[in-house]
């Protein structure tokens, strides 16, 4: 059984499985900020007026991927997908790398948390 996925922020070498081709694989993957890149792509893409990738058209799969995961889970069936055909994959070129935000000092003042 793989190991539970920690999302902690600080968390380093995060285990993603995934399965290809009837073969499941398990890689580490570093810590790295996605949400900043995102911004950065999403907002050059609307100040060089272009349209940005991922497109609705994969949000919507997204959507529809996660609605079926849920009825999985309800009806411990499968649930088949229609295929849909994307015209673009994304590359590696697309990939903006941004180190983690590390956690700020705290200046005369006690942790939320109560750590």
């Amino acid at each position: 059984m793989p190991a539970p996925l920690n999302f902690a922020p600080q968390a380093t070498n995060l285990p993603v499985s995934y399965l290809r081709q009837n073969v499941r694989s398990l890689i580490l993957s570093g810590q790295r900020d996605q949400f900043a890149p995102e911004l950065l792509y999403f907002s050059e893409c609307i100040l060089q007026n272009r349209d940005p990738e991922p497109t609705g058209l994969e949000g919507l799969i997204d959507v529809r991927v996660i609605e079926a995961l849920h009825h999985s889970a309800k009806t411990s069936k499968p649930i088949k997908l229609r295929k849909v055909e994307k015209r673009k994959r994304p590359s590696l070129q697309q990939q903006i790398r941004q180190a983690s935000v590390r956690e700020p000092n705290l200046i005369h003042a006690k942790s939320a948390s109560h750590d």
